[in-house]
């Protein structure tokens, strides 16, 4: 009898060990342990951290370059700005030179006018100049 019993325990638990509902794929899967879905979480979060940074780093570095290339515009334009105020003060300088040219030569006409009005007014003192 105990025969028996031994067979039908031994029996009943190789049915419960075999459940015909669980095909045999899905007992390989549930061999995971919770230390085996923690792993490859943390391997998913780890790539998602790596990308994001990649992605951060890459958006930096464009970013970078654009404000690189608007300072280096911004250069050539202050570059060509500061020549035209270098030509401006220039041509600032030429003019004063030429104004102060044009004053001192407006006093000299000044007096040649002066000096030819007093000559005729000498003149016209002695109507009765004889001419040659």
């Amino acid at each position: 009898m105990e025969a028996i019993c031994d067979e039908v325990k031994t029996w009943e638990k190789n049915v419960l060990d075999t459940d015909p509902a669980i095909p045999e794929k899905e007992k390989k899967a549930q061999r995971y342990t919770l230390l085996h879905l923690v792993a490859i979480a943390l391997g998913i979060i780890g790539f998602i951290l790596v990308s994001t940074f990649i992605a951060v780093r890459i958006h930096c570095k464009s970013v970078y370059l654009i404000s690189l290339v608007k300072t280096t515009s911004e250069c050539k334009v202050m570059s060509e700005q500061h020549r035209e105020g270098n030509n401006l003060m220039a041509q600032i300088l030429q003019l004063r030179t030429e104004m102060t040219d044009f004053e001192r030569r407006g006093e000299e006409l000044t007096r040649e006018r002066d000096q030819l009005n007093w000559t005729l007014g000498v003149i016209m003192e002695y109507q009765d100049l004889p001419l040659f």
